[in-house]
């Protein structure tokens, strides 16, 4: 039986949860409390006392109504633990919490196999790249097609740098096709650029940037390199980088950077076929993480919930 604590944010030891992420066997960068400041206002942590297992949650609300939900440029969460957890985990602090929450949307990835039933559950794909190798090897097993692109935009003589400047970045940004598509509300493009300038504030951050000959920018990346690991946070390009396969290129060079000095590339997904496809040319692997669903926060039922007075439970202990 182990007892846990709701904290919300400023009730974090944030060296202590810092130090707990980093110690999992199952580490990820979007746990540490600097992305989680980046990426949304109000977040809160299930920790038992010691800090050896916990797991973040992000709050938000709708018609007065709190649910929980995953934030932008954060793929998912699992729970954090120095020491072998029960299978039955997840589904003991979700049951826990559900009374508080009247939506829950959130991507976990460990310990949900024993969910009980009124959990959706969903499985997401995630593909990286093992680096720790010599490039040359990690090249054997790029695709005939990449190999083909990669020649291609030698020949268009494209240069790349790993840092580029936050102002660059973010103009290049708003530039491109795909700010009019995700980025349609501000928020996303605020979290962004929160999360840029905190992963350099912290020294674990990078921009990529690749230039044309002729000195035009058209291509873009951000990645975060955490316990050995480089995250592929965001990339886009435009026309030109396109028709010259300039994110094949950048690609590359991050892949040059990692060989032999980090454990792996994190391309952070996708279940897009489009993008699963680019990222196995490389000769990624794959792993599977899951989409967690429970009530609904549309208008009718959230007012229903408010006008009726339903009482939201608050708690700080409980023990799973």
């Amino acid at each position: 039986m182990h007892s846990f604590l709701h904290l919300n944010r400023s009730q974090v030891d944030y060296s202590r949860w810092d130090e707990l992420v980093a110690a999992s066997d199952n580490s990820l960068v979007y746990g540490n409390s600097w992305f989680l400041d980046a990426v949304c206002n109000d977040w809160s942590v299930i920790v038992n006392a010691d800090y050896s297992i916990g797991i973040p949650l992000v709050n938000g609300k709708k018609f007065w109504q709190p649910y929980l939900y995953q934030p932008s440029f954060t793929q998912q969460f699992p729970v954090f633990s120095k020491k072998k957890l029960p299978s039955d985990i997840s589904g003991n602090i979700l049951n826990a919490i559900s009374n508080n929450y009247r939506l829950i949307d959130v991507m976990w990835s460990n310990c949900v196999a024993l969910l009980p039933d009124k959990y959706k559950l969903s499985p997401r794909n995630n593909q990286f790249l093992l680096t720790n190798k010599p490039y040359e090897e990690i090249y054997d097993c790029f695709h005939k097609g990449l190999r083909y692109a990669l020649r291609f935009a030698e020949k268009k003589k494209l240069t790349f740098t790993n840092n580029l400047s936050i102002d660059s970045f973010q103009q290049f940004v708003k530039r491109s096709e795909l700010y009019s598509r995700i980025f349609y509300y501000a928020k996303h493009h605020h979290n962004l650029m929160q999360l840029v300038a905190a992963g350099i504030k912290n020294g674990c951050g990078k921009l990529w940037g690749v230039f044309h000959p002729e000195g035009e920018l058209i291509c873009v990346a951000f990645t975060v390199e955490y316990n050995n690991r480089l995250y592929y946070i965001f990339q886009t390009g435009n026309k030109t980088g396109r028709s010259c396969c300039a994110a094949h290129f950048l690609t590359n060079n991050m892949i040059r950077y990692a060989a032999g000095q980090l454990n792996a590339i994190d391309f952070v997904g996708s279940d897009i076929p489009s993008i699963a496809f680019f990222n196995r040319q490389f000769g990624c692997m794959g792993d599977n993480y899951f989409r967690i669903t429970a009530g609904s926060k549309s208008l009718l039922n959230c007012l229903s919930k408010s006008i009726w007075g339903q009482k939201i439970i608050s708690f700080k202990q409980f023990s799973p």
